[in-house]
């Protein structure tokens, strides 16, 4: 194995993984892969079959000692395909990933734990599963257990811990295996705050020893942590420099997209299949607009923003009210709402059942980002109207750097 330069720790070199929405596609493809490895020959595709398609294709990158590289993309772009190769859950079917030292995984925290197995019995199982011996775990144990503040619970089957304690167990079992190179999956936005802090600091404190690859879809963890990033769209580069440029890279091509909805199937939906119009309404209209009134989905960190919303009802309402919920991009815990119920607003009709209202807000609570919503009108309890609105984004450059999900406005000042 040869690097390009000697304190390499990762090399992805034109690296492909082709899918097949077909099973017998894949498996004639496995058959060509099995012989042309039996007479040692070099795989290669020639031609795509018909319902094949490349998950990842011509990805190349490569990573020094301290080094952490973002990796961004929406769902559905390649980013867990290219981590799960990269921790050798399954090979690359062109191109080449050389690893200089030990890796370690943080992708799906659970996967490796048997739930009739204590908690303590478990670290040594994952820890088993990550390449050390008993020995070694034996060694680190009392460590690893400080570390996941779980005590007695340690003793207890893991079938009995909530989502959290088995986060706490698995990140701990991981993070002591002091890797060379660390695969870390959107997994640093789960967990208590307190806790989530502590990771962050442990993960920090190998930064100097060890190579990271952070898939997320937190823009204030990528541009904090990453020292580099790639876009990822539809399984390709398609840019790859500085964070806060691969930042602005990834929300410039969201918000130029010309459809209403938040990215169609690659997008979370963010209530399910329950998209809804009823015929009870009529010529539904929602857009974006700054200060001046002109409509677009790209603004300045700090600028105004304006929501539009037009429609006419057939019928009279008896409670009517709009509720606006929004979301960062690819994320689905609710960031916060809109609504006229929330502010006491009474919205008006006019005699032929046209309402136009717009709702402002500051763009300065929040930290650069895209952002997806979703128009709700509801008569009391009955909705009348509930579709995507379509994303928006804060451009990066004129954000402070921020914590949190929200930017609280404050001020220092010195004290006599």
């Amino acid at each position: 194995m040869m690097f390009v330069r000697a304190d390499t720790v990762l090399e992805v070199d034109r690296v492909s993984k082709l899918y097949s929405r077909s099973p017998l596609e894949s498996q004639n493809r496995m058959a060509e892969i099995i012989n042309a490895a039996f007479w040692g020959r070099r795989f290669s595709v020639k031609e795509l079959q018909q319902r094949e398609f490349w998950a990842l294709h011509d990805v190349s990158f490569s990573l020094r000692r301290g080094e952490a590289m973002g990796v961004i993309g929406l769902n559905g772009a390649g980013k867990t395909t290219l981590l799960r190769m990269l921790v050798g859950q399954f090979p690359p079917d062109e191109g080449e990933i050389r690893i200089s030292g030990k890796t370690a995984g943080m992708i799906d925290l659970t996967a490796g734990f048997n739930p009739r197995l204590s908690g303590k019995e478990n670290i040594y199982l994952r820890s088993a599963t990550l390449g050390r011996s008993r020995a070694e775990v034996a060694a680190l144990f009392d460590e690893i257990a400080d570390f996941t503040e779980l005590e007695d619970a340690l003793a207890a089957p893991l079938s009995t811990y909530s989502a959290g304690m088995r986060m706490r167990l698995a990140f701990a079992t991981t993070i002591f295996v002091d890797p060379t190179l660390l695969v870390i999956d959107e997994v640093l936005a789960v967990g208590d705050f307190q806790f989530r802090q502590k990771c962050l600091e442990r993960i920090r404190a190998l930064r100097a020893k060890s190579a990271f690859v952070f898939a997320s879809h937190s823009m204030n963890d990528i541009a904090r942590f990453c020292n580099e990033a790639v876009v990822l769209e539809k399984g390709r580069i398609v840019f790859k420099g500085e964070p806060e440029d691969a930042i602005r890279h990834f929300q410039s091509a969201q918000g130029s997209r010309e459809s209403g909805a938040p990215q169609g199937s690659e997008a979370p939906n963010k209530l399910g299949d329950q998209f809804h119009e009823s015929a009870d309404i009529d010529s539904v209209s929602a857009a974006w607009a700054d200060g001046q009134g002109r409509e677009t989905s790209a603004f300045r960190w700090g600028d105004p923003i304006t929501l539009k919303i037009d429609f006419t009802l057939r019928r009279p309402a008896e409670r009517l009210n709009i509720g606006v919920p929004i979301w960062r991009a690819g994320e689905e815990s609710l960031l916060s709402a809109l609504s006229t119920e929330q502010n006491a607003y009474a919205l008006s009709v006019d005699a032929d059942g046209r309402c136009s209202v717009d709702v402002a807000i500051q763009s300065g609570a929040l930290p650069a980002g895209s952002y997806e919503a979703v128009l709700a009108i509801v008569d009391g309890p009955k909705y009348l109207y509930r579709q995507p609105v379509k994303t928006f984004t804060i451009e990066p450059h004129a954000a402070p750097r921020s914590w949190g999900q929200f930017i609280i406005p404050h001020a220092w000042s010195k004290r006599a």
